[in-house]
């Protein structure tokens, strides 16, 4: 968020949850923020140039060991 106020940042989300009812939105962000929010149906967590997990943050956290590194380095 070091681009953008917080009062945009939440702007924008709620466009892109106001949008999700009725497309399909793919998106990419380093902000971990984006993939805990309760309306994200699917995270595809990329390393190393490679697909290394798919699947809720929740399942994420528990099941893939990348993913938790990434989370306490954050």
């Amino acid at each position: 968020m070091d681009y953008v106020s917080k009062s945009a940042y939440n702007q924008i989300l709620k466009i892109i949850i106001d949008l999700k009812r009725e497309h399909t939105i793919v998106m990419a962000s380093r902000d971990l923020k984006i993939v805990r929010n309760k309306n994200v149906d699917q995270v595809i967590f990329i390393a190393y140039g490679k697909i290394i997990g798919v699947g809720k943050h929740s399942e994420l956290i528990k099941d893939n060991q990348e993913y938790g590194k990434l989370l306490k380095k954050m």
